[in-house]
């Protein structure tokens, strides 16, 4: 797996990621976008665009950071309405006439 050096551009922070042959290969433009995630780099999250020759081309700062909740919550298991036992058949054949 190719590693390829990428700079956060706000701190100017070097550091180096790796990204699969097949992602590159499979863009059609010849572009793809990477998320770099805070603290992978630096404290920054940040988007790097590497070309098909694995330079990085182009940084773009995110403006927000999506982050997974640790909070779960057991929902109720629910009910499911199309088990057999449960329908009208006859409701549904004249309804659906």
């Amino acid at each position: 797996m190719p590693e390829v050096e990428v700079q956060c551009p706000q701190c100017k922070k070097i550091g180096k990621i790796y990204i699969q042959e097949e992602t590159i290969e499979s863009s059609s433009r010849g572009v793809v976008a990477v998320l770099i995630s805070a603290n992978r780099i630096c404290a920054h999250s940040f988007i790097v665009y590497i070309d098909n020759n694995l330079i990085a081309r182009d940084y773009y700062t995110t403006d927000f950071q999506i982050e997974r909740s640790s909070f779960t919550q057991d929902f109720p298991k629910e009910k499911n309405i199309y088990e057999k036992d449960q329908l009208d058949l006859d409701l549904i054949k004249l309804t659906s006439s």
